[in-house]
């Protein structure tokens, strides 16, 4: 399983990458800090996308739901809006379950 964590710039294009060998995990979750054509904000501490997940960070919270309390903070400090989404590679058996930290 893997988790794809992108603050950068145009980051949100991850999000419709295929065919490559990284993709044939049974399940990927890409999370990025904005769409397609979003530049991201930064300051001298860094990004404002990993500042919120920095602090959300925590025992025991899915990332959904730590994404979601990141994206509602970016959203209140910045131009941009972060994506969470789930890559659907071909794969014969589709994984189920949540990433939990």
């Amino acid at each position: 399983h893997q988790l794809w964590i992108l603050d950068c710039c145009f980051s949100g294009f991850a999000h419709r990458f295929r065919g490559h060998t990284l993709m044939c995990s049974p399940s990927i979750y890409i999370m990025s800090a904005g769409r397609r054509g979003d530049a991201v904000v930064e300051n001298d501490k860094g990004g404002c996308f990993t500042t919120h997940l920095i602090n959300q960070w925590k025992d025991n919270k899915t990332i959904t739901s730590i994404f979601n309390d990141v994206r509602q903070q970016v959203i209140k400090h910045a131009a941009q809006i972060p994506i969470l989404s789930k890559v659907h590679a071909h794969r014969r058996q589709p994984a189920e379950g949540e990433f939990i930290v």
